[in-house]
């Protein structure tokens, strides 16, 4: 079935789960990095640390989840499932576009609207 291939750290012989979770976040941090300039991620609205890009991948759904998350106090914007590997996309896909808009969404500041 096409677009609902695993990611190739699950084929890996003699690895335990949390080794094959921690290759995928490797290759997902290694794919996205330089790419933050081009997607223009904004800083955290929460503590202004800088975000990213990041995908699991679910076994049970055979899918993608996409999210940006702040690398630096974990807060997370709205899940996007995708079909497709994002990094086979180059990280431009509609769910990545759509994770991203979700993210530099911002609320006006009380100080803002004086």
């Amino acid at each position: 079935m096409q677009g609902s291939r695993a990611p190739a750290a699950a084929h890996e012989v003699g690895r335990s789960k949390p080794q094959l979770q921690q290759k995928l976040y490797e290759e997902v941090q290694d794919s996205t990095e330089g790419r933050r300039d081009v997607m223009k991620i904004k800083a955290c609205p929460h503590c202004g640390g800088t975000a990213s890009l990041s995908a699991n991948y679910s076994y049970k759904t055979h899918s993608y989840f996409t999210f940006v998350k702040c690398d630096i106090c974990g807060a997370q914007g709205k899940i996007y499932n995708s079909p497709e590997d994002p990094a086979a996309a180059d990280w431009n896909n509609q769910p990545c576009r759509e994770a991203i808009d979700a993210w530099n969404m911002r609320q006006r500041a009380a100080s803002e609207e004086d």
